[in-house]
């Protein structure tokens, strides 16, 4: 169409030569024309749908970031509320743990002095006892420690001399 117009055109005759380095006529704005439609052509059936490709494209990670940006900060935000809580259970369980140890070294050392007092009575009871058993069983030693010096006196002493030795009870 254009282009065939543009080829059937008369070329300059020989006998024409002018000092022009071209020679113009009707073809070059009639090419300029095809560049212009062809351009707009071109920019409406190729690069517009391209270029809005490329814009939908860049705006949809435009949004992708600042979307992403949110939840990273949103995370963050909630990591650090989780770490503390985690530090608030840690020194709460730390806390109870020392009030336990602190409540069972009481009642071990509480059990520790109702043994001790315990033991002590027990043992004052024993000592007191044994010591009333000691001081009979002396008495009873005693008292038959002085039969046995009566007995033994009597048998070796009616012979010799009749003193009598005085006895205690």
């Amino acid at each position: 169409m254009l282009f065939t117009s543009i080829y059937r055109t008369k070329k300059p005759r020989a006998e024409k030569i002018s000092s022009h380095l071209f020679y113009f006529n009707a073809t070059l704005p009639i090419v300029a024309i095809q560049v212009l439609v062809l351009m707009s052509i071109l920019n409406k059936v190729f690069y517009k749908p391209v270029k809005e490709a490329l814009q939908n494209r860049k705006l949809t990670l435009h949004k992708t970031q600042l979307h992403i940006s949110e939840l990273m900060s949103q995370a963050n935000y909630i990591s650090k509320q989780n770490q503390q809580q985690l530090n608030n259970k840690k020194r709460e369980a730390h806390q109870k743990e020392n009030t336990a140890q602190e409540r069972i070294k009481q009642r071990v050392s509480n059990e520790v002095k109702k043994a001790q007092t315990k033991i002590e009575q027990f043992l004052k009871s024993h000592k007191a006892n044994l010591l009333l058993e000691k001081d009979k069983n002396l008495q009873l030693l005693n008292a038959e420690a002085n039969n046995l010096a009566i007995n033994v006196e009597e048998k070796l002493l009616p012979m010799t001399n009749p003193i009598k030795i005085p006895r205690t009870p």
